[in-house]
């Protein structure tokens, strides 16, 4: 299911997102064997640590996964949404990052097994964790400037995924 959070969720894990674009290429990358949906493409996210805000979260986990060292100020709030999907539930704050050029990237080899560059359309290619559309759907109300890119993914959504209300 993904559902809208109305206000701040209690008692559920929270994991921040980001949508890291360069021109028509969004950064996506495979999961590592040893983790919650095994292999499969997602945006680079995390969990936040305790007393930790989703913002906190995401500047961390980009630089953890990836090596990115982004400012704060560089994201643009998506939105919120719970997640329930089988034994998962949790609450997905997502961000969005746009660059000017692509980063030099340093895969964590415990957290990342590939990172991909890849224009928008060819993401429905890849296997990619359930509530990845859903979000996608997010990021396409959020920016009139990146609807272009993404118009061409497939119209699917994941059970128990809803937007939170701001």
């Amino acid at each position: 299911m993904f559902l809208p959070t109305l206000n701040r969720t209690i008692g559920i894990p929270r994991v921040a997102g980001c949508f890291c674009l360069v021109g028509r290429e969004i950064l996506v990358m495979r999961r590592q064997r040893n983790s919650t949906y095994p292999l499969h493409w997602a945006i680079p996210s995390g969990k936040l640590e305790v007393g930790e805000t989703a913002l906190q979260c995401m500047v961390r986990e980009l630089n953890e996964e990836l090596g990115i060292v982004v400012r704060p100020d560089r994201f643009d709030r998506v939105g919120a949404f719970i997640v329930e999907e089988a034994s998962i539930r949790f609450e997905y704050i997502t961000f969005a990052l746009k660059m000017s050029e692509k980063p030099s990237l340093t895969p964590n080899p415990r957290e990342v097994d590939r990172v991909e560059w890849i224009v928008i359309p060819k993401i429905r290619k890849k296997k990619v964790v359930p509530y990845f559309y859903n979000t996608v759907n997010e990021l396409l109300d959020w920016s009139s400037n990146v609807s272009p890119l993404l118009a061409a993914l497939p119209q699917k959504e994941a059970k128990g995924v809803a937007r939170r209300e701001a």
